[in-house]
């Protein structure tokens, strides 16, 4: 069963409810065409490729503005991808530069996609149809006014070149984005630097902060040009999963942060605001410092006695220091308190949810719910008729299997899986867990062949802690001194083994303590690590509710 139902009645679920009026819009039908609004100009890519001193840098720069509103949009009618039709129309502007100096062209770059019936196109070509609005699935936008969806495909900390609608990453259907645009929202897909290699040759330029820089950078060319954009620059949405869900984080945290305002200078980005409206956070990797604890908290540390043991008890003892230090009400020993028994019942609630969500009744619950856990012994209907997760460490031993396989600190002699996009000149890779390099310090006394892993942690963690802090949301959010987003979703999978939900747990619990408006967390059944919604349609109205001045 699983994701299979789930993914079959969303099939099921999923309906188109747009409507659009203005100069720009039409009808169409059968499959996707594509029209050039005009005779192709000159690219952005093209303006910022002659830079080569700074008085060009000014001019490329000024010739980069005057590219948006030009002849380079194409208008699309109709759309036909991975099995999923629609007639939606659509206008695209692709592989835009948004750094009037970049240092990889091929990665900095965003492409746009706009509703029609945003747009109109005449004889000075095509641009903001004033008039144009949406109206359907119970909201009403503007040409102004309408969300932006700022999506990145980062994977592995990796360079990411931004998506085309038509292809699918991380669990994004192909389908799912057609469906921003069908709903009124204007896409942007955005690329970025990070590790990788360009052939044999390892590309330095996309270490920390790189990745996070561009993202900035894409925004402040977003709200930049605002004027010549559908969509308002208010209402962006950032979007990412696995890592990019970390950083589409690290974005709703650090609006308008001055650290990065060097790295941002060197690139040439805009001098305008870098916070979002809303951040949606799918399997995030981040918070590398404490992550590890966070890790075996969660699995409950059952492991033998031994170096690799010891040392992972002490770093769940760590990390549950660092929550108790930070205010959040949890026991000494991590497993009670408000914090704790919150996080248990979101476990819980990854059953309930999906039983009403297939509308099973109180027989079929009973049923599903006997054949993940016969026995009861950690999975079963409570008195009040609802399901219920005796302990997240029992839920992890019996639904993962035996952490055993899955031993984070079993690779204490190893090195940070992620290290390497911190590293300042190659990519070595480098530890900054800050818990378990306090962990080690816990056991010298009854391991003291450890001194040498002990030494290597927190000799890297005093050179590289510094950059890695430059990609720790919490940090940011804890700070109070920047501009953080307001609206926030967090999900995860359940049979998501290999990320961390009790960090995601953190964000969203450090998120509501710094004063959001509102912050929505939860664990879908089914989803492994990927982007997590039973439907695409439960994101956009997440995001349709955001603003009540809509309907």
């Amino acid at each position: 069963m699983k994701k299979v139902i789930a993914m079959i009645i969303s099939g099921i679920l999923i309906v188109s409810l747009t409507a659009c009026s203005g100069s720009g819009s039409g009808s169409s039908a059968g499959s996707a065409e594509t029209e050039s609004a005009g005779v192709s100009g000159t690219t952005a890519s093209e303006v910022t490729a002659e830079v080569q001193t700074t008085a060009e840098e000014t001019e490329a720069a000024e010739s980069l503005r005057t590219v948006l509103p030009s002849e380079n949009w194409e208008l699309h009618r109709g759309y036909s991808a991975e099995g999923y039709e629609s007639d939606v129309e659509y206008y695209s502007l692709e592989r835009v530069v948004y750094c009037a100096s970049p240092v990889d062209e091929a990665h900095q770059i965003m492409n746009i996609y706009v509703p029609a019936c945003y747009m109109k196109e005449d004889e000075n070509g095509v641009s903001i149809d004033p008039d144009g609005s949406f109206s359907g699935n119970e909201v009403n936008y503007s040409a102004e006014d309408a969300p932006v969806i700022y999506l990145n495909t980062i994977a592995g900390f990796g360079q990411a070149e931004p998506a085309d609608i038509e292809s699918g990453r991380q669990g994004h259907a192909a389908g799912s984005y057609a469906q921003l645009i069908e709903n009124g929202f204007v896409l942007v897909t955005v690329g970025a630097r990070g590790m990788g290699k360009e052939g044999e040759e390892i590309n330095t330029s996309g270490l920390i902060p790189a990745g996070i820089v561009d993202l900035k950078a894409g925004i402040r060319f977003l709200r930049a040009h605002d004027a010549e954009l559908a969509g308002s620059s208010e209402k962006i949405v950032t979007i990412g999963s696995s890592s990019g869900g970390g950083f589409s984080a690290l974005l709703g945290a650090s609006g308008n942060s001055p650290v990065y305002e060097p790295f941002l200078e060197e690139i040439g980005a805009e001098e305008a605001s870098d916070s979002v409206w809303a951040s949606v956070v799918y399997c995030p990797v981040t918070t590398l410092e404490i992550a590890d604890g966070g890790y075996w908290w969660q699995n409950g540390a059952k492991t033998k006695e031994s170096l690799a043991g010891e040392l992972t008890r002490c770093a769940v003892k760590e990390f549950v220091t660092v929550l108790r230090e930070q205010g959040f009400d949890i026991s000494e020993d991590g497993y009670s308190g408000e914090y704790y028994e919150g996080f248990r019942k979101e476990f819980s609630d990854i059953f309930n949810s999906y039983i009403a969500y297939c509308g099973m009744n109180e027989a079929e619950a009973d049923e599903f719910i006997k054949a993940i856990c016969p026995d009861g012994n950690w999975l079963y209907i409570n008195e009040a008729g609802e399901a219920e997760v005796s302990s997240v460490p029992e839920y992890a031993f019996n639904y993962w299997g035996d952490p055993g396989s899955r031993m984070a600190a079993g690779v204490y002699d190893s090195f940070s899986g992620n290290g390497g996009s911190a590293e300042s000149k190659v990519y070595d890779h480098k530890h900054f867990s800050t818990v378990l390099a306090d962990a080690f310090e816990d056991i010298l006394e009854a391991y003291p062949d450890a001194k040498k892993y002990a030494e290597s942690y927190r000799s890297d963690i005093d050179n590289y802690l510094d950059t890695a802090d430059l990609f720790e949301p919490e940090k940011f959010i804890r700070s109070g001194e920047t501009d953080m987003a307001q609206h926030w979703r967090f999900r995860s999978g359940s049979e998501d083994a290999n990320s961390v939900q009790s960090i995601s747990w953190y964000l969203y619990q450090t998120v509501l303590a710094a004063g959001a408006e509102d912050a929505d967390y939860g664990i879908l059944y089914g989803f492994a690590h990927e982007t997590v919604e039973y439907d695409p349609l439960d994101l956009v109205n997440w995001i349709n509710g955001l603003d009540t001045s809509s309907r």
